[in-house]
């Protein structure tokens, strides 16, 4: 934790540093960089001096090398970073909460900020590396494998912090029939039906006349707060298959 003695004006929005990283015990532990942001009222500017690890697996305590955890125990979710500052004792810290308004916060903490999500997964928490607003895992995940996707609407669920809106860096590969469009989208926007000569158009399309040829899609689609984005295509037997790479995050901007 840090003690914060001077009084900050801050421009709205701010964000510098405070870099989320993997800790030792990367299983539990997330390391998060100097820095400072201000709180999401836009009112107060909140500095952390040093390096603060804060732990997954444990009850909230103020300080370093602490337990991180706002409320309940941990489960494989998404978790929300948030820094927090007491504006009586001054002090700044971190921790986790499921909320994505960070609505468990310790009691007298509060001004708070979102400055990254997690995902916790199979008793762990996903491997990552935070550059700036973008988040990439070590590891990809195959998120979607259909061989049919069929002409009506579908949601699909990626590797992205639920509770959120982020944009998923993803590769998504279609092996289809002939002829065949599709298009992904945005659960935000209306749904559309691909095609080759009118508005939405395609992000992949295959228009040769040899059946199964195949496309790759390297794109960003907004998701919904469930991690979702759409995909629909403009004929039967059109595959899709998604892996999610990582993901954009304005983290309350």
């Amino acid at each position: 934790a840090t003690t914060q003695t001077t009084a900050t004006v801050p421009p709205p929005g701010g964000l510098w540093g405070l870099t989320l990283s993997n800790g030792t015990d990367a299983t539990n532990d997330i390391d998060i960089s100097a820095g400072t942001a201000t709180d999401s009222g836009n009112t107060n500017a909140m500095t952390l001096s040093g390096v603060l690890t804060k732990q997954l697996d444990a009850a909230w305590a103020v300080g370093t090398n602490a337990g991180g955890l706002f409320t309940g125990a941990n489960a494989n979710t998404t978790y929300h970073v948030f820094l927090i500052k007491n504006p009586t004792t001054k002090v700044v810290d971190a921790g986790f909460d499921t909320s994505a308004t960070g609505a468990n916060t310790p009691a007298g903490f509060t001004l708070k900020r979102r400055i990254g999500s997690i995902i916790r997964a199979s008793g762990a928490i996903l491997l990552f590396s935070q550059l700036m607003d973008e988040f990439l895992l070590l590891t990809s995940i195959l998120d979607v494998d259909v061989s049919n996707l069929g002409t009506s609407a579908t949601l699909y669920t990626l590797s992205t912090p639920g509770g959120i809106k982020t944009w998923p860096i993803m590769t998504a590969y279609s092996d289809s029939a002939a002829g065949r469009q599709l298009f992904l989208a945005s659960p935000d926007q209306s749904d559309q039906v691909p095609s080759a000569t009118v508005a939405p158009l395609f992000v992949i399309a295959d228009n040769s006349s040899t059946p199964k040829a195949s496309a790759v899609y390297p794109g960003l689609i907004r998701t919904n707060t469930s991690s979702q984005i759409r995909a629909r295509a403009d004929g039967i037997n059109t595959g899709l298959t998604i892996a999610t790479h990582g993901w954009y995050d304005r983290r309350g901007r």
